[in-house]
Parts: structure tokens; C-alpha cells; sequence
């Protein structure tokens, strides 16, 4: 997908250290850096999306590259400031998230060029939560609402 292939690597320590439109210009994954496994991870992203893979397919072809390198588990690492500190690498958990969190990106970035280009004709849009158990109240409060597509809402 363009979306993802149209991003550049962004080393970082933390996922707080990119403001919100850096990450849609920049992939990253905090506490890579030393690891060498930003390309590691983007490619499976990648891969995943060409192939329509499922997380279980992600986990399966990701972890043994991950295991490896020795990003996986509790770590002792330097951070930024020359400190040591224990951090979590890899885990079936942060997986989850970086898959999960990619794909949906991907996905809504390629439906909303596609919302855009329609604008003329289809001006207003519909918000729309998942509303499971992981939905934030204020999402759920939107839900069902429609606004004009520039509102700034």
C-alpha cells in the first residue's frame, strides 16, 4: 500500500516523542533504535498489508526475527540520557498493537482519498465507533453522528 510505502523511519524512544502528524509521515517503534528491527517490523507491516496476512501469521513470521536480535521480553537497556532501565521489547502484546495500529492507519488513509475524491457528490459523513469494550466514551458519544466533511470537528 502507498500509504505505508510513502512513510520514512523515525528512531525514537518513546511513542510520545513524535507529535501526532509525524506519525503519518514516519514509522516508527519506540525503543528499536539499537536493536535494528525498525526495518524488521516495517517490512512485516508491509507484508501483512500486500498479503492480507492475520495477526497470527504477522506473530508467526515476526517473532523468531524479533527472538533473534534480542528484542523480545523485559530488557535492560540504555536510554537517552545514558541511564539503564528495564523496558518491555517485543511481546505478543506490543505486537498486537503495532499490527493493529498499521493496518487500521492504512486502511483509513486509503478510505479517506477515497471519501475525498467523492466529496462533490457525498459532502457528509458519518462518525462511526466500533463500540466494543475498548471504545472511549467520548467515541461512543459521537457515534451515529454526521457532519459536512470540512467541518473541524
Amino acid at each position: 500500500m502507498k500509504y505505508l510505502a510513502d512513510k520514512g523511519n523515525q528512531v525514537t524512544w518513546g511513542w510520545r516523542d513524535m507529535a501526532g502528524r509525524e506519525h503519518a509521515k514516519s514509522f516508527t517503534v519506540a525503543k528499536s533504535a539499537t536493536f535494528d528491527v525498525l526495518g524488521d517490523i516495517r517490512q512485516a507491516v508491509q507484508k501483512a498489508i500486500d498479503e492480507g496476512q492475520t495477526q497470527r501469521m504477522f506473530d508467526r513470521d515476526l517473532i523468531p526475527i524479533l527472538q533473534a536480535k534480542g528484542w523480545w521480553g523485559l530488557k535492560e537497556v540504555t536510554n537517552p540520557d545514558g541511564g539503564q532501565q528495564t523496558v518491555q521489547l517485543g511481546s505478543l502484546r506490543r505486537l498486537e498493537t503495532i499490527f493493529r495500529a498499521n493496518l487500521q492507519t492504512a486502511y483509513m488513509a486509503g478510505r479517506y482519498q477515497q471519501m475525498m475524491e467523492n466529496v462533490d457528490s457525498r459532502p457528509f459523513w458519518q462518525y462511526v465507533a466500533v463500540m466494543d469494550d475498548r471504545t472511549r466514551d467520548a467515541h461512543a458519544a459521537l457515534n451515529g453522528t454526521v457532519f459536512r466533511y470540512d467541518d473541524p470537528v
